[in-house]
């Protein structure tokens, strides 16, 4: 909760951050690549991933600062109860008040281009940033079958998590992001 691991300059406005942190883990890359085709033994390569990895984590803790180990949260729930909880992890924290298990979710598309017929699933090259993590796949549906999932997931109380292609109407020096934008 932001109670105890509060928003920064950094995490509020994270398009520099990204683009930083993109170009670091490009470099480290291409340094472990490297380091393997020059015939690196095996823990050559672990030292300097360790290495690289540290580097990350200072960056990412300097500019976010580091999430707590543990701690307290205070709440009153819908009765107006006081309640207490001590000693959580993060992790205890997320199981206990969101508990969301994201593989139980499906990201839909409304993709209306002749390469992507509706009703099929698809991936983007290079979008997993993760080795060995489960795919990104996106189901493609009709913009009314989209609208009503998005219906009733909010009717069930959950979040609507999406994205929306905006560029061609936004117009980022200005601050502007209206239909009109652009003739």
């Amino acid at each position: 909760p932001k109670s105890v691991y509060p928003e920064s300059i950094a995490s509020r406005n994270s398009r520099e951050l990204n683009q930083y942190l993109n170009k670091l883990l490009r470099q480290d890359a291409h340094i472990l690549r490297d380091l393997i085709a020059s015939g690196a033994n095996t823990q050559q390569i672990e030292d300097r991933k360790a290495e690289l990895l540290q580097e990350i984590f200072n960056f990412l803790a300097m500019t976010l600062g580091l999430p707590p180990r543990q701690f307290d949260f205070a709440y009153r729930d819908k009765d107006d109860e006081y309640h207490l909880e001590k000693a959580l992890t993060p992790q205890a924290f997320y199981d206990k008040f969101v508990g969301l298990k994201l593989s139980d979710y499906v990201s839909v598309i409304n993709a209306p281009t002749a390469d992507k017929p509706y009703g099929k699933s698809y991936t983007v090259d290079m979008l997993g940033n993760v080795v060995g993590s489960r795919e990104v796949r996106y189901l493609n549906v009709e913009m009314e079958r989209f609208k009503e999932l998005a219906i009733k997931q909010l009717q069930a109380g959950e979040s609507v998590w999406f994205g929306s292609d905006v560029g061609q109407v936004s117009d980022r020096q200005k601050g502007i992001l209206a239909t009109n934008t652009y003739d």
